[in-house]
């Protein structure tokens, strides 16, 4: 996605996406810097009118990334607004997790990231 949430970007995806409506879903993941709730709501809902799924990071990407780990001895840490951001940063180095990481071997662990992420907000309208 662009800087802001581009619905119009939305548009191309149409053309560049091929799956099989039975069996696959497409989900958009759009990372919630400080953006005006209005573009979310609006994002949502031309998500929705396409049949894809949107998720909002709250508050970075990472965190979903962590979520496929055990979390539960940073667990306070990840739930409070004043550490969380330098709680994922630290993990995340501790994982020896970056830009270049080969995130195939975390798939498999989907499982535990959704069980994770039940310890957070998931209600997309109250993000």
């Amino acid at each position: 996605m662009q800087k802001e949430c581009d619905v119009h970007g939305l548009e191309l995806l149409n053309d560049q996406i091929h799956y099989e409506e039975a069996v696959d879903t497409v989900c958009i993941i759009v990372d919630s810097d400080a953006r005006p709730v209005g573009e979310y709501r609006r994002f949502v809902k031309e998500c929705a009118e396409r049949g894809y799924r949107a998720y909002i990071t709250n508050p970075k990407f990472e965190l979903w990334i962590l979520l496929h780990f055990d979390i539960s001895e940073i667990l306070d840490d990840l739930k409070n607004p004043k550490r969380v951001s330098a709680t994922i940063d630290s993990e995340m180095k501790k994982k020896k997790i970056g830009k270049k990481t080969d995130f195939r071997p975390i798939v498999p662990k989907i499982d535990i990231a959704l069980n994770n992420s039940a310890e957070f907000e998931n209600d997309i309208n109250r993000i």
